[in-house]
């Protein structure tokens, strides 16, 4: 299937309009929140999203014990960060 030209001239006004208002969203969210916090709301996004489709639409198809450990590695090392972020400052000044 080919695109027509003005199938092409839509797909770049949404692209280019699409990517800039995330780009400048993201460095306006950047000056209020930490940017450790904001790749963490980006990178959960899977996790977040399939849990949410669970919730809306019941499939459990595909939250295997694979997605379990790894939303477990991944919020473990989250919740960790500051920990061992707080440790090594301790270490460090002494």
């Amino acid at each position: 299937m080919l695109l027509k030209p003005h199938d092409i001239g839509y797909l770049l006004l949404l692209g280019t309009i699409c990517t800039s208002l995330a780009y400048v969203a993201g460095v306006s969210v950047m000056r209020e929140l930490s940017a450790f916090r904001v790749a963490l709301i980006t990178n959960l996004e899977p996790v977040y999203g399939i849990l949410m489709s669970f919730l809306f639409f019941g499939e459990m198809n595909k939250m295997t014990t694979g997605f379990w450990i790894g939303a477990l590695i991944v919020l473990s090392t989250i919740f960790l960060f500051p920990v061992a972020k707080t440790r090594l400052q301790k270490r460090r000044s002494r």
